[in-house]
């Protein structure tokens, strides 16, 4: 301990050690703290992407069986107005 001899002159060498192993502890916090922020956004923004992809397929599967329905509704008002043999030739 030849290099902390001029330190134990001026404080006592319990409370140099106390104050030594907080400021390791401290140090220790800040970068796992730091690290573990990184990793949590990391984690929230690929969830939030799988949830806005997930959200996306909804609605183009929502909005096609929306279409799908109004063509069929609009089919049959046709089919109404213009008569079956008529719709038949068209769609053909």
């Amino acid at each position: 301990m030849a290099a902390f001899d001029e330190i134990f002159d001026y404080v006592d060498r319990d409370t140099f050690f106390q104050y030594f192993r907080l400021t390791l502890v401290v140090c220790t916090y800040l970068i796992f703290r730091k690290y573990y922020s990184s990793w949590a956004i990391k984690k929230q923004t690929a969830t939030q992407l799988e949830q806005d992809k997930r959200e996306q397929s909804e609605k183009s599967e929502r909005e096609a069986k929306e279409s799908k329905k109004n063509l069929i509704l609009f089919l049959m008002k046709l089919k109404n107005l213009v008569g079956v043999k008529k719709l038949e030739i068209m769609l053909n």
